[in-house]
């Protein structure tokens, strides 16, 4: 298989840039398992804004250090790939290997346009019934989800989790202890807490 060049690398780098800041294309990481998309986004350096000799600098790092990451960013990068083509095809747009950024673009476009809704298409939308679910056994519906990792740890929102999480073993502790009544002269301690915790969350 040939080594991969600087350039080609760059590329995809530039690619999988331009996927994420789409809102509609990052759906395409989806696609892939959680560990592939951290794999991707690890050795592609997708948050990585710096000049692009930073850029290839830091992939040659990673190639001497982690060369396992090569490979296994190599393998998802197909896959990605294929998730656009796939996309492509489904929209009729001529998918070119060469040229991703403009399939990309022209995919995009296709997905906005199908989703906006038009106003004839809202009038009858108000007129029809609701979509009955389909059901599988027991009538519980059946749905997929499928989570978009991101490219690095949010260490602001990590902190709010652990706070909340920290807020809210702490109520139920004093709860079961029996030291403060939920309704009674110490229930200002449980509010001034559920407040604390609505303050994170927004």
């Amino acid at each position: 298989m040939p080594r991969l060049t600087n350039q080609d690398f760059l590329k995809r780098h530039h690619f999988l840039v331009l996927l994420w800041e789409d809102q509609i294309l990052r759906s395409l990481f989806s696609a892939l398992e959680p560990m592939e998309q951290l794999q991707l986004h690890q050795y592609y350096q997708t948050l990585n804004y710096g000049d692009d000799a930073e850029v290839v600098s830091t992939r040659t790092t990673v190639n001497r250090n982690d060369s396992p990451l090569t490979q296994q960013a190599g393998r998802a990068w197909k896959q990605l790939l294929a998730t656009l083509e796939r996309g492509c095809v489904q929209y009729s747009i001529h998918y070119d290997p060469k040229d991703l950024h403009r399939c990309a673009q022209k995919l995009s476009k296709a997905i906005r346009k199908a989703i906006r809704p038009s106003p004839a298409n809202q009038k009858a939308k108000a007129k029809a019934k609701a979509p009955v679910a389909k059901r599988n056994f027991k009538g519980m519906s059946h749905h997929s989800v499928r989570p978009i990792m991101r490219p690095e740890i949010d260490m602001k929102q990590l902190a709010r989790a652990t706070l909340l999480l920290a807020h809210h073993l702490k109520r139920e502790e004093l709860l079961e202890s029996g030291e403060i009544d939920e309704e009674g002269e110490d229930a200002y301690i449980l509010k001034r807490i559920d407040s604390f915790m609505d303050r994170l969350r927004d």
